[in-house]
């Protein structure tokens, strides 16, 4: 049988192996613990210092699983004559814990630095587990370790520089790098300084992160840009294909590029567009290149060159296109709404179907201009009502799910539609969860005609034409959603037909559009299947900068209601029974295939705009966007409440 002594005792063996300042220390193990008192004496006589700190080393503390941080007593400064007394204490204090059961109980005896600061660094952040996280302040740790204090705080990224916020930071960063890959897992190591020297008191896992979480923030670290600045998103792109196989992004490539529909669609507008390479993988999940993106349409501003992500002018080249640009965004206006509804009608109802692929990709590019125009004029409508609703809007959700029981538009949104045959949610083909397609009346919401029927007559006139507008275009929104999975539904087809050859009919879908006007490989595909298929558990931050990042967290209702139960993952669906309330990083619409064990969803990012947000105002899915679960301080799998007017979320 092995010593008995804890993680806590053993990592400090291993710092020691690194060459790292560690103060000096022994042990008490738990087959000891009876003789206290004699082994307090040689412990003395061994260390011989002029003070101690006695902590628990537990053989449960400090596993992957469970840190037991704060649980056990730890005594400071101790005096060798009062070694027999703290050791007791803590003793004592573990019997309680424990249940008297000091079996696998041992305690540690270090050297007491007084340090002149003292911290803890958490090689990954606990929540998100990418960045570096370094809290500290003047004084003792415990202090710290405790809450009763409010530290200084530094993050960085692992390839990013610093100051000398303390003494010798470089350094010990260097320091806290190489015992993470020691450990090989993120750590929360506590530190203390004195006179210039970094002591390291002690090393865990951190326990909220796991293998998973260690291995996307370790692909990140490679993949990332090390030496430029950069700013990738999981924007409304993102939503409408979240994962893209290999033809949907060669057929988003198409929608941007020069003299595509996004391109001619600006152009009726009078904006003037210009193509970038703003469309960026990483793992199999897609991210837009914000600040590609950004000079799209406004080529002088740049967010790199803004100290905290917020565009700014940082160019004279390009200012003229960048206000003209912008005078013309203003300048949109909704008098083409009719034609664009009889368009959207026509191409619904149409049941040719284009029969090459080479005329499926010309007809595609062609009503993706509709798609898109709408989406346009859509973003103007709803952005207009917000600002017109003012402290109403939170009931801008409400308005498009039930407005139309007091303000119905002048125009008529029946068609001839048939969606029997249509299979995916998405631009991306290899998408086949089950269409979602609903016509449902208008339902009744009493305290939303309770609202308008408060109005005074000037308010209502005010807000009239804005409400019909919001309510037009959500319907023509969700009209051009329906015309997107038509003609994918129309390209799995074709792609079913050219891969007559392969064993696996759907590994097509990882053809590139070159390929597949010559002669796609079975094994090219397979291999990019395999690819993708090695980062489908990843589940990437949505926002992804090597530089620092504001992002505000006003809640926003997206889809009205309230709702109860426990907040759960996607991953951790698989495990569960019952309705719950799913929390997600973004609104993708793969997520439909969880509406009938959902009660709500809370999303970090997400905006009216979005398919996921229209279908669950249909299906009566509460919808709730902005919401950072760091901030929120509500651990996963907790029961709450949710209310959506005001968005409000409680712990229950």
């Amino acid at each position: 049988m092995g010593i008995l002594i804890g993680p806590k005792t053993k990592n400090l063996v291993e710092l020691q192996k690194l060459e790292l300042k560690v103060p000096s220390f022994s042990y008490i193990p738990a087959d000891k613990i009876a003789e206290a008192d004699e082994v307090a004496k040689k412990i003395d006589q061994e260390l011989n210092a002029k003070s101690y700190a006695v902590r628990s080393s537990a053989l449960i503390e400090d596993s992957k699983e469970k840190s037991f941080a704060g649980q056990f007593k730890t005594v400071l400064d101790v005096k060798p004559e009062d070694l027999p007394k703290a050791i007791k204490a803590v003793i004592e204090d573990a019997k309680e814990v424990l249940k008297g059961d000091l079996s696998l109980f041992s305690v540690l005896i270090q050297e007491f630095i007084s340090p002149d600061y003292s911290g803890v660094c958490f090689t990954r952040n606990p929540i998100n587990g990418r960045e570096m996280v370094i809290e500290y302040h003047r004084g003792i740790g415990e202090e710290l370790v405790s809450g009763r204090i409010k530290p200084e705080k530094i993050e960085l990224y692992w390839h990013q520089e610093v100051g000398q916020a303390l003494p010798n930071l470089p350094k010990a960063i260097h320091a806290f790098k190489k015992i993470e890959q020691h450990f090989d897992f993120p750590q929360d190591i506590e530190f203390c300084i004195k006179d210039g020297v970094w002591y390291f008191l002690q090393a865990r896992p951190i326990t909220t992160l796991d293998a998973q979480n260690y291995q996307e923030s370790l692909y990140l670290d490679k993949k990332l840009p090390k030496t430029h600045p950069f700013y990738y998103e999981k924007t409304e792109i993102a939503e409408i294909a979240a994962r893209p196989c290999q033809v949907t992004q060669d057929i988003l490539d198409l929608i941007y590029k020069a003299n595509g529909p996004i391109q001619k669609v600006y152009a009726k507008y009078g904006i003037k567009y210009s193509e970038k390479n703003l469309l960026k993988i990483i793992g199999n999940e897609l991210y837009a290149n914000r600040e590609e993106e950004l000079k799209t349409l406004m080529p002088a501003y740049s967010y790199l060159k803004s100290p905290n992500l917020v565009p700014k002018i940082a160019s004279l080249k390009g200012l003229w296109t960048s206000i003209k640009n912008a005078v013309q965004l203003t300048k949109l206006n909704l008098n083409n709404v009719p034609t664009l509804l009889d368009q959207l009608k026509t191409q619904l109802a149409n049941p040719t179907e284009p029969t090459t692929l080479q005329d499926f990709l010309r007809h595609f590019l062609e009503t993706y201009e509709l798609v898109f125009e709408v989406n346009l004029l859509t973003g103007k409508a709803f952005n207009h009502l917000e600002k017109v609703l003012f402290t109403d809007k939170n009931k801008i959700s409400e308005i498009l799910v039930s407005g139309e029981t007091f303000l119905k538009p002048n125009l008529d949104f029946q068609t001839n539609f048939n969606p029997k045959h249509l299979i995916g949610n998405s631009l991306d083909v290899s998408d086949e969860s089950p269409f979602v397609f609903k016509t449902s009346k208008t339902p009744h919401n009493s305290s939303l005609n309770s609202w308008w029927d408060s109005l005074s007559s000037l308010r209502k006139e005010t807000l009239k034409n804005p409400i019909k507008d919001a309510i037009t275009l959500n319907h023509l929104r969700e009209m051009s959603r329906w015309l997107v999975v038509k003609n994918i539904s129309i390209l799995r087809k074709l792609l079913n037909n050219l891969a007559s050859n392969f064993e696996q009919k759907k590994l097509i879908y990882w053809a590139t559009l070159d390929e597949l006007f010559s002669a796609p490989i079975e094994t090219e595909c397979k291999k990019r299947k395999k690819d993708f298929d090695a980062f489908s558990s990843f589940n990437f931050p949505s926002l992804l900068s090597n530089r620092p990042i504001e992002k505000q967290f006003e809640l926003k209702t997206l889809s009205p209601g309230t709702a109860q139960g426990p907040i759960l993952t996607e991953k951790m669906l698989e495990d569960h029974k019952g309705k719950c309330i799913l929390y997600t990083k973004n609104l993708e619409p793969s997520l439909t295939k969880y509406f009938y064990r959902i009660d709500a969803i809370l999303s970090e990012n997400g905006s009216m705009l979005s398919h996921l947000a229209i279908i669950a105002r249909e299906e009566k899915i509460p919808v709730i966007a902005n919401f950072s679960l760091e901030n929120s301080k509500i651990e996963l799998g907790r029961t709450i409440k949710i209310a959506t007017d005001p968005p409000l979320i409680e712990k229950k």
